[in-house]
């Protein structure tokens, strides 16, 4: 009644007493706009009150007794008299402020902001937005005069509608809401399942990894799949838990799958020294289980990694005593000498020990007359130069040497000479075992003979023998004259078993081919072939003869009926002409692609390198000298 009384007092001068009276004794709900009166609806309205008229906009929320044909196309009028809807027909509010134009006799609607709002239920924008800056937008401005009519049409059009088409209006309107309202739900669920949940999770899986509670973590990252990378923790966390329970295969497989994601990991958390770790668990777990040879290769595998020196020094200590216990000393001290040399514990007193047995057994054997054992047992010795142990294996092999030359084992005897020639005579005796292993084979096959009796030229008649025609004609020749008339070159091969080859036929030589061999042998001072259906006879002055070698014969040949002279120099002796033959062949054996030596290369540097770190170079067994582990290594031992 406030705004009312307020808008009364103001026309009250400006009208007479007749409308005045109207005015008064008028109720509010009765009053109506008039022209004459120059009022209108909107200047005598009170402020709509949302309360007062809740139960006039709000929806029915029963619906009692409506057939499930109540839509359908089948509903006349008769049912719907019959079935009336509760709280149908109803007024709708309009929302809208209007004014009546007397010279046209149209009406004109406004936009009333408070109102719509107030309908609408969206009173609470006002507290972003104040009232009077929406009402100063909406005023006077085409658009929403048009907004209005829309609306005063729509209202009017429903008041106008009967019970069943409103109650239908507003189930639709309802059930609009309804899904407007699942649909929001949906929406904050979804965000709340993809964005808020996942990550409160991720955060709580990301605590149990800082604790280092991994089975609870690897299930939580499990479940968030590839969010934010979920999936290299989860992996993370299968090797920590699987290097736990003692799988460390599966651990190091891990850890290496974690290589490409080293960026999603902290500076703290290091994958190469994972995969370290792996392999030096595994490498303990077979230490602790004896498996000392397979320990000890992974150890040297790890390098300086923690204590793997000092496990590989174990090891070897380990596996020189298996050794000492099956009787095998030598193979015992191969596997402590590294042990030994870098003072580890008590490796060195132990190398010594076992190094004075072998030197005991040798020396006794040595006075026992026992060359085979004394020489095995010195052998072994001067590789670690052990004491004497070098002079002491010269000594024996010398002995053992000549016992061998004596019982006519020229073959055994020459290398146990030839190994230490300067020693006493050991070089006159050398060049006797080759003497007496080439006439052997001189009797067998005289090619084979060639090279020991060109080996020692100038001892006993060996020029004599390599200068005799039975063994010059062997070797490459060219042939210059025929019955002494010069020819084109041919050239001819005197080749082991008497094969005569070349390319170009010959009279009066049995030639061979790779298909067919003819063999010569020496008979009579000459060589035969077929049953001496062929002969060849070697000639040649003394003068030609120079240190053993002849360089131009003369080569006389008969086929049985025909007899030809060959006029020969000499292209290549026996010994080049085989070695030209076995070095092509070795070629072709020996190439290797650039790819293959640079990879051969390589390996060959990084075994070095790796031998370096672990094998020490072998010196003598003196205390005093061996080598130390390293400080760091100590320090590294103590903090472990």
């Amino acid at each position: 009644m406030g705004q009312f009384n307020k808008n009364l007092e103001t026309l009250r001068a400006n009208y007479d007493s007749e409308q005045l009276a109207y005015l008064a004794d008028t109720p509010k709900e009765k009053l109506e706009p008039r022209e004459d009166l120059n009022i209108h609806f909107h200047q005598l309205q009170e402020p709509y009150d949302f309360e007062e008229n809740r139960e006039e906009i709000r929806l029915s929320s029963v619906v009692e007794d409506v057939k499930d044909d109540i839509i359908g196309d089948s509903f006349d009028e008769s049912s719907k008299s019959k079935k009336r809807h509760k709280g149908y027909p109803k007024k709708y509010f309009d929302p809208t402020d209007s004014e009546y134009e007397e010279k046209n006799g149209k009406t004109y609607y406004y936009f009333n902001v408070e109102k719509t709002l107030r309908k609408h239920n969206l009173m609470r924008l006002t507290k972003l937005v104040r009232i009077e800056k929406l009402e100063k937008w909406t005023f006077n401005k085409p658009f929403w005069d048009r907004v209005a009519e829309k609306q005063h049409s729509s209202v009017e059009k429903l008041n106008n509608s009967t019970a069943h088409e409103q109650f239908i209006h507003d189930l639709k309107k309802r059930i609009i809401k309804i899904c407007a309202a699942c649909l929001a739900v949906l929406a904050i669920f979804s965000y709340a399942s993809l964005s808020l949940i996942p990550s409160q999770k991720f955060q709580k899986a990301g605590a149990m990894l800082s604790s280092e509670n991994y089975e609870q973590a690897y299930n939580a990252f499990t479940q968030l799949g590839n969010y934010k990378g979920a999936f290299v923790y989860a992996h993370y966390c299968e090797g920590q838990m699987a290097l736990k329970s003692g799988d460390y295969d599966k651990a190091k497989k891990c850890f290496s799958d974690l290589k490409d994601y080293k960026s999603y990991f902290s500076q703290k958390i290091k994958i190469d020294d994972l995969i370290n770790e792996a392999d030096y668990q595994k490498a303990i777990s077979d230490y602790n289980e004896s498996d000392f040879e397979k320990a000890k290769s992974e150890f040297k595998s790890l390098s300086t990694y923690k204590k793997s020196v000092n496990y590989y020094y174990k090891c070897s200590c380990e596996i020189a005593e298996q050794l000492y216990s099956d009787g095998n000393v030598y193979d015992a001290i191969d596997n402590l000498y590294e042990a030994g040399n870098a003072n580890f514990e008590t490796a060195h007193d132990r190398l010594v020990e076992l190094a004075d047995d072998i030197y005991e057994e040798g020396m006794g054997a040595y006075n026992l007359e026992d060359y085979d054992t004394a020489v095995k047992d010195f052998s072994f010795l001067k590789t670690y130069q052990y004491k004497d142990s070098e002079d002491m294996y010269i000594q024996c092999s010398y002995k053992n040497a000549l016992i061998q030359y004596t019982n006519g084992n020229y073959e055994e005897a020459q290398k146990a000479f030839a190994s230490f020639e300067e020693y006493k005579d050991s070089y006159a005796l050398f060049k006797e075992c080759t003497y007496m292993l080439a006439k052997q084979e001189y009797a067998e096959n005289a090619a084979n003979s060639i090279e020991k009796y060109t080996s020692i030229k100038g001892y006993k008649d060996t020029n004599n023998v390599l200068s005799s025609p039975r063994m010059v004609l062997y070797g490459k020749w060219r042939i210059t004259e025929q019955d002494a008339m010069k020819i084109d070159p041919v050239e001819f091969s005197f080749q082991s078993k008497g094969l005569f080859f070349t390319n170009t036929p010959i009279s009066g030589v049995a030639i061979s081919t790779d298909a067919t061999s003819y063999e010569y042998t020496w008979q009579n001072n000459c060589y035969t072939a077929m049953d001496s259906a062929y002969t060849m006879s070697v000639n040649f002055p003394a003068s030609e003869i120079n240190d053993g070698d002849v360089n131009k014969i003369t080569l006389v040949c008969n086929n049985g009926s025909n007899t030809y002279s060959y006029t020969c120099e000499r292209v290549q002796t026996y010994l080049e002409m085989i070695n030209d033959s076995n070095n092509i062949q070795n070629t072709e054996n020996e190439k290797q692609t650039l790819n293959q030596q640079i990879s051969s290369e390589v390996q060959e540097y990084i075994e070095k390198k790796t031998d370096k770190i672990i094998n020490g170079q072998k010196i003598s067994f003196n205390k005093e000298t061996a080598n130390t582990i390293t400080d760091e290594n100590k320090g590294e031992e103590e903090q472990q």
